[in-house]
């Protein structure tokens, strides 16, 4: 019979590794294509996993990263631009975003390695 207690102990993330992960998060968003691509069959990850990524940070980590002073306003406000971007993409009838062809050429992947290097920029600014 389970208790409903977890048997494992939670371990929390140091906060300067929190930052990390957000940064290397934005960088691959603002990678190339063909990095994304790579990055994403390297894991096994299906395309939407680049945007699930930031959504589980934005703006969730927001107040331990702000508690350390590592997380300027202006980049807050850059990766919940980015983040809610993210969430407007849809596949439409034509050619689908959320597909390795769509990294390559569709125009919302341009708008978001756009936003994802400013974002990059406001990090380590």
């Amino acid at each position: 019979m389970c208790s409903g207690a977890y048997p494992g102990r939670v371990v929390e993330i140091p906060v300067d590794a929190l930052f990390a992960q957000l940064r290397e998060m934005v960088v691959l968003l603002a990678s190339p294509a063909g990095e994304q691509v790579s990055w994403l069959a390297k894991q096994h990850y299906p395309v939407d996993e680049l945007a699930l990524q930031l959504d589980d940070a934005v703006p969730a980590w927001f107040s331990r990263l702000r508690e350390h002073q590592l997380l300027p306003e202006g980049a807050a406000t850059a990766l919940v631009d980015l983040n809610a971007y993210l969430g407007t993409i849809r596949s439409g009838s034509g050619l689908n975003p959320w597909s390795h062809e769509g990294l390559r050429v569709a125009p919302e992947w341009s708008r978001v390695r756009a936003l994802a290097t400013d974002a990059l920029g406001r990090l380590s600014g």
